[in-house]
C-alpha cells in the first residue's frame, strides 16, 4: 500500500478525523491506510468512510 500524500501527512489527528467525516474521500488507498492507524478515532472514522462507499 502506498504512503499518504503530503496533503494528509501535514494534518494533525483532529484535522484528519474532520476531513474523513466531512469530505468525500475518493482515494480508497488513503482510507484503507488510515483505517490501520493506531489512533482509534482515526481508524474508526476511516472505517465509517469505507462503509459509505
Amino acid at each position: 500500500m502506498k504512503e499518504l500524500p503530503k496533503s494528509w501527512t501535514s494534518l494533525n489527528d483532529e484535522q484528519i478525523i474532520e476531513k474523513l467525516n466531512n469530505e468525500e474521500v475518493i482515494d480508497l488507498d488513503i482510507i484503507e491506510k488510515l483505517a490501520e492507524s493506531e489512533n482509534p478515532e482515526i481508524s474508526e472514522a476511516a472505517e465509517e468512510a469505507l462503509n459509505e462507499e
